[in-house]
């Protein structure tokens, strides 16, 4: 009845998903999660408390469905506080059957784990998944229901046959988000960096009043790399951009909203003013910032109370390493041995 009224949030999926976990009700749950997920959105600590409970099964041993909840935080971006990674923690160094060890690690900007020494995977994205984010994020973000509204019709056409002409390009650089973070010049030092130092083929999309306010910086800017400038891209481009892009995310339809956020970490490079004629880039790192599984066990990112933007990885974990406890010998094997 609350969706014939509103969109309804988490405070409405809450009790419904903690009700379906006390009574096993586990395709409820996943239904729920999913659907809260793709709204953006994610469940209270509380449902992962519960959830994180219901995974010690009754001989001790950690539930399969722990992999279930480690999907979802992986595919909605979703991370556990320090006190959730606490109850981690006690789940897998609680068991009885198997003999888990638990460190507080950090994970450094290759992807290796400094407790273990081992190396994370990749983000990856399969082409089926990269054409139909590319498809729908041009239809829906950039052009939208009435193309008037956002650009013109002649505009589009005009685009979509500059990107064919001219691309692959390597580097992306939003020029008004930019320009509005530093000066015009520094916009010119950043096509610079990427053209001119490591040989990159960059495109420059803005604005059309940017050419007035780029004045001598314009032409250089032109002779270093493309242009698109509008009256109002391959799977492995970067994107220079500050911009945080939640807007665009929301108009994409749930199941790409996981693979949009995928692409804009490992892809997007912001930028940190460190003087006011300076600045540095924050560069995306090399592996998938989600829970992983190898052959001995689990690196789990949690959140260690800092801020950071969508498309910046976390880099504190827990490495949560399993080791057979050892199997009695039953007392057939022990006298034939003493004999």
């Amino acid at each position: 009845m609350t969706k014939l009224t509103q969109d309804p949030g988490p405070a409405y999926f809450n009790p419904i998903i903690i009700a379906a976990l006390r009574e096993k009700e586990m395709d409820v749950v996943f239904s729920l999660l999913s659907t809260l997920g793709g709204k953006g959105m994610a469940p209270s600590n509380v449902v992962f408390e519960k959830f994180i409970n219901m995974c010690s099964g009754l001989d001790g041993e950690v539930n399969i469905n722990i992999r279930s909840l480690f999907k979802y935080f992986r595919e909605f971006n979703w991370l556990p506080d320090q006190e959730l990674a606490h109850q981690i923690e006690e789940l897998f160094v609680g068991s009885k059957t198997e003999n888990w060890k638990c460190h507080w690690t950090i994970v450094d900007k290759s992807g290796v784990c400094q407790c273990c020494k081992h190396r994370l995977g990749r983000i990856v994205l399969t082409d089926a998944d990269f054409q139909n984010l590319q498809q729908q994020f041009l239809t829906s973000t950039l052009i939208g229901e009435n193309v008037y509204l956002k650009s013109n019709p002649e505009e589009v056409e005009r685009f979509k046959d500059f990107i064919q002409e001219y691309a692959p390009f390597d580097v992306v650089v939003d020029a008004l988000n930019v320009a509005a973070f530093c000066r015009s010049n520094m916009l010119r030092k950043v096509v610079e960096f990427f053209a001119r130092y490591h040989h990159k083929r960059v495109l420059v999309i803005g604005r059309e009043h940017m050419q007035r306010s780029l004045g001598r910086n314009l032409q250089p800017i032109m002779r270093m790399a493309s242009t698109f400038f509008t009256d109002n891209i391959g799977k492995s481009t970067m994107l220079v951009s500050n911009d945080y892009m939640r807007d665009h995310k929301c108009l994409l339809s749930p199941n790409l909203q996981g693979v949009f956020e995928r692409w804009q970490r490992s892809r997007q490079i912001s930028m940190k003013k460190v003087h006011h004629d300076n600045f540095v880039f924050q560069m995306p790192l090399k592996y998938d910032s989600g829970p992983q599984e190898d052959s001995n066990g689990w690196h789990v990112p949690y959140e260690d109370c800092s801020q950071r933007a969508v498309y910046e990885h976390p880099n504190t974990y827990l490495c949560l390493r399993a080791k057979k406890r050892p199997q009695k010998r039953s007392k057939k094997e022990t006298d034939g041995r003493a004999n």
